[in-house]
């Protein structure tokens, strides 16, 4: 797909979707294959890379252009970012083993995050 240069501008991010074979089912089915980040109208950064051996997505955010952002305008540095991040990443794995899906369960989550997030964090650490 050709994407005019001045809209390339206007993005933060793109996907590639590509059709893979399962390796257990051998059926088709659509996949991320990367997420990249637009740094400029001719680059971009892969911030992550689906592994088809293993199934799963490595990432490389140390060096994402969002996260410097975010670290610069908080304030912090880019470890403090990463960090948050995976603080994060454990809350949501926690509310899909905990079937958190509706909107007010998700809020009330989020809320007490905000509120008061080590307490939080050592709940999702027992329970996990």
């Amino acid at each position: 797909m050709d994407i005019p240069a001045s809209y390339v501008s206007l993005m933060n991010c793109a996907l590639v979707v590509k059709r893979v074979k399962e390796n257990s089912t051998g059926q088709s089915s659509r996949r991320v294959i990367t997420v990249s980040e637009i740094t400029s109208s001719a680059s971009s950064h892969n911030a992550f890379a689906w592994n088809p051996k293993g199934d799963h997505f490595s990432d490389d955010l140390r060096e994402s252009v969002l996260f410097k952002r975010l670290a610069d305008t908080g304030g912090k540095e880019i470890d403090e970012v990463l960090e948050e991040y995976k603080k994060r990443i454990l809350i949501l794995k926690w509310m899909s083993e905990h079937d958190i899906r509706d909107y007010k369960k998700v809020a009330e989550v989020i809320g007490k995050y905000y509120r008061d997030p080590k307490s939080l964090m050592r709940q999702i650490e027992v329970e996990l």
